[in-house]
């Protein structure tokens, strides 16, 4: 008999049917893994970086381009100063020169300050992300003496293509560039963990050279010279 009741108290007691009307109590939350926790949070960190990098990029090659397409204007001065050699215009050709050198300076150095002073709030014309507001403002230096230097290079570059020095300036671009500038940002960027401000401060390096390699041959030109040159490409190339 004890065993008997021994084995009745053990098997347990069914659970009887709830009435339909009575609500069944809450299932509780499946408890999160720490992988689980902390994906969506890098997965949100990285998309807001990759958006960031984007929106940089994007303002960057906007503003670029707009004073760059400006400055190609002056550009011209090349094809002015080679007709001006052609003719036998030693002081119109040296005076389009200055002119032009002139202009474009004061247009580079009107960006030049201006990004300067504004830094992150350029980004403000694009954006208003803090993200971007603040890699904006780290790479705005950069930004700011890039366009300094490219007032000058294209002009420098243009007189020495229309004085015949075509040659002479293809060596200079790829030296400057491939041999110098783009070396010392790779190295700055990877070896340095500079990242793109490595990057970016070897390719200014590489133009700097080149704007006084440039400068100091135009400099250097005799315009009398220049013209005697000049007449007879032309009297020999005409006939």
């Amino acid at each position: 008999m004890q065993s008997s009741s021994m084995r009745l108290k053990m098997i347990p007691r069914r659970q009887t049917p709830k009435a339909s009307g009575e609500a069944a109590p809450p299932a509780l939350p499946a408890k999160r893994t720490e992988e689980e926790d902390s994906a969506p949070s890098s997965l949100s960190s990285s998309n807001d970086g990759a958006k960031c990098q984007k929106h940089v990029k994007h303002i960057y090659r906007i503003i670029s381009n707009f004073i760059w397409h400006g400055l190609l204007i002056c550009d011209v001065n090349g094809i002015r100063v080679a007709n001006e050699l052609g003719a036998g215009n030693a002081k119109a050709a040296r005076f389009a020169t200055l002119i032009s050198m002139m202009t474009s300076l004061m247009i580079g150095i009107f960006f030049f300050v201006s990004i300067l002073v504004a830094k992150d709030k350029v980004a403000l014309i694009f954006s208003t992300s803090s993200d971007v507001l603040v890699a904006v403002g780290k790479l705005s230096t950069l930004l700011a003496f890039t366009i300094l230097l490219n007032s000058v290079q294209p002009i420098l570059s243009g007189v020495a293509v229309g004085s015949g020095w075509q040659s002479t300036v293809a060596y200079i671009n790829i030296g400057s560039y491939y041999v110098i500038g783009l070396p010392f940002g790779i190295l700055l960027g990877w070896r340095f963990n500079l990242g793109i401000l490595g990057v970016w401060a070897g390719l200014i390096c590489g133009t700097v050279i080149q704007t006084l390699t440039l400068a100091i041959i135009v400099l250097r030109f005799n315009w009398d010279n220049e013209v005697k040159k000049a007449i007879e490409r032309v009297n020999k190339f005409s006939t």
